[in-house]
């Protein structure tokens, strides 16, 4: 998928942006979307607003990098979009932090790597 470079000039800061959302939002609710997790498959409710949550992190990701998706040929584009919407939904960050134990730092390293060379910004570097 290398390529075309789809950086805009704000790119690294929506990256930044989305990702610090995304690790401040865990910080609030790690312990409860666990606890949410657990019991989902059992309570009709709890996995309807789960649903709901999963659908609205996608709008937000791709709301966030629309130009970046807008410049990628269709097939090209959906790829891109659900691989960062993997990387950016809470199960990932719980993954990262609880799972992995990465400190925080870490996990934010690592989302805004792979969302920099998901995103092609900056094809010649790694941010972190």
């Amino acid at each position: 998928m290398r390529g075309t470079n789809t950086n805009t000039p704000h790119s690294h800061k929506r990256i930044d942006e989305l990702v610090a959302t995304r690790l401040r939002l865990y910080d609030g609710i790690g312990p409860v979307f666990r606890a949410t997790i657990a019991n989902a498959a059992s309570l009709p409710r709890l996995r309807s607003e789960l649903d709901k949550n999963r659908a609205l992190m996608r709008r937000q990701f791709d709301a966030q990098f629309a130009p970046e998706l807008g410049a990628l040929k269709a097939g090209e584009r959906d790829a891109v979009a659900t691989a960062g919407d993997l990387l950016t939904q809470i199960e990932s960050v719980d993954f990262l932090i609880h799972s992995r134990g990465l400190p925080l730092d870490d996990a934010r390293a690592a989302m805004v790597a792979g969302l920099s060379r998901l995103l092609r910004c900056g094809d010649e570097e790694v941010r972190g």
